[in-house]
């Protein structure tokens, strides 16, 4: 039961995140794990992995989730991981609202 909840966290997620602008998902959900990124168009591989880094620590810099991160063939992938014991639906939808708001501050 717990691994089918942390599943539909992650898909709910990702479909939040497609919704998104300038999102790209890179990992579709198989279980409970799924990836994303920043991306647009003009940017070439090295600029959009820094800026994905940078994304990735204002995410984390609120200090209420901690998101990580995984290299696929090159590409900086932010991972959504719902793993945690007390992850439910509130921290997943407070996630989504912090990757809104860093999405903003990217320049």
């Amino acid at each position: 039961k717990t691994l089918e909840e942390k599943r539909k966290l992650t898909q709910w997620i990702t479909r939040e995140l497609k919704k998104m602008k300038k999102v790209q998902i890179v990992l579709e959900p198989q279980t409970a794990i799924g990836g994303f990124r920043y991306f647009e168009n003009g940017k070439n591989l090295q600029e959009l992995n820094e800026l994905n880094q940078k994304l990735l620590n204002q995410i984390n810099s609120d200090g209420r989730i901690l998101l990580s991160s995984i290299e696929l063939n090159g590409i900086f992938t932010i991972r959504i991981i719902p793993f945690g014991q007390s992850t439910h639906f509130r921290e997943v939808s407070l996630t989504k609202t912090l990757i809104s708001s860093a999405l903003l501050r990217i320049p």
